[in-house]
């Protein structure tokens, strides 16, 4: 298996980061693979495959592009960036900004990662011997963006920072083992400060001194990476470090729903490389590593189960979907995410179906979180389902 060694300055230092760009990168696994990753995807996706493969079969070179990053073991180090986390709280760096880290990879190092993602030593294949491969990558990434995933944004960065509240509960619940273990399959907290990440059978890291970063999407998929700090023994003539493993894809449990796994390399040879920043006064901050999961499952789907018609009579349609998502502890942040109700509606809701005696709430860290009583769970399970 692989596993990280994780100190208590590591975790104390880490946060959830929303990233748009890793939002487009995983949905571009699904246009790839033409298959939903969750019944919630299966409408968005319709909308949009046709659309893709077109674009693609116009293409070819782009095409076999995209396949060979998105590799069988490995995704190419280029296409799955690292996050870079902002300053300030609660700020996120545009997609355009993060995408232009694609775009300015140097050709060499595209070329070289292609190899990993391949799973050969070389040559690639002669339509991907050539200098445009990031700008190509870039372009179709931007494309995803836009068409795909831009017009559903705000309700999947709802969706999103809904999930970062439901981990941050947890955490203050059962601690970083409550936190984790649920956060993707294969993914567990072995105790020791040893984090096992996937079932990959990868040799140990030691996270010390690095930032550690876990990055929500909406697709059932994901990966882990990580910028690291020069090779110590040499680096290969285009400037990249001999070590797979950065940017490694979700491996999940044998048998289980997420296929996902990737890897990618840590860049070596820079004067700086790519996630040795320069710190305050030129201090250099350490390497970053990243945990990319898929959000949870009500969330990542948009959409809460329906309300049954006669409860919708009963309570009024967007009370009566309140009250149906409530079955587990959420937070109001988490069902302004799912209904696409206002702060204040919810609010409301929330308000009137606690002087019912249909909901409790409790506070967990700095959230509260709403739950059924016995009576909501009642009126509930008593409506006939379709």
């Amino acid at each position: 298996m692989g596993w990280w060694q994780i100190n208590a300055d590591v975790l104390a230092g880490s946060r959830f980061v929303i990233s748009p760009l890793a939002e487009a990168i995983a949905a571009l696994k699904v246009l790839e693979s033409g298959s939903p990753t969750h019944p919630g995807e299966r409408a968005w996706l319709d909308a949009h495959l046709s659309a893709y493969r077109a674009r693609q079969a116009a293409d070819p070179v782009t095409a076999l592009l995209i396949r060979a990053a998105l590799g069988s073991t490995w995704n190419a180090d280029f296409l799955t960036p690292t996050p870079e986390p902002r300053e300030r709280p609660r700020t996120e760096a545009s997609f355009e900004e993060e995408v232009e880290r694609i775009r300015g990879t140097p050709p060499a190092a595209a070329r070289a990662d292609l190899l990993v993602s391949l799973g050969t030593s070389g040559p690639l294949p002669p339509p991907l011997r050539r200098d445009d491969l990031p700008p190509r990558t870039a372009d179709t990434l931007t494309w995803v963006w836009r068409a795909t995933v831009l017009p559903y944004w705000p309700r999947r960065r709802r969706a999103l920072e809904a999930d970062v509240v439901a981990r941050t509960a947890q955490l203050s619940r059962g601690g970083w083992a409550a936190a984790l273990d649920a956060m993707r399959p294969g993914m567990r907290w072995l105790g020791g400060s040893r984090l096992q990440i996937n079932a990959w059978d990868n040799p140990p890291r030691d996270l010390a001194g690095g930032r550690l970063m876990f990055v929500p999407v909406t697709p059932r998929t994901g990966w882990v990476s990580w910028e690291a700090a020069p090779c110590r023994h040499g680096t290969p003539a285009d400037g990249h470090g001999v070590e797979p493993g950065a940017g490694l894809d979700d491996a999940p449990d044998p048998g289980g729903p997420d296929s996902s796994r990737t890897g990618a390399r840590p860049r070596g040879a820079e004067a700086r490389p790519r996630g040795v920043e320069a710190g305050p006064r030129g201090v250099e901050a350490g390497p970053r590593y990243a945990v990319v999961y898929p959000c949870a499952g009500a969330l990542a789907e948009g959409e809460g189960p329906p309300a049954p018609h006669a409860l919708g009579v009963l309570l009024g349609r967007a009370r009566a979907a309140v009250l149906v998502l409530l079955e587990s502890p959420m937070s109001t942040t988490q069902l302004v995410g799912l209904t696409g109700q206002s702060l204040g509606s919810t609010g409301r809701h929330l308000k009137v179906l606690r002087d019912a005696g249909l909901v409790h709430r409790r506070r967990a860290g700095r959230s509260v979180l709403y739950y059924r009583t016995a009576a909501g769970d009642t009126l509930v399970r008593a409506q006939p389902r379709p």
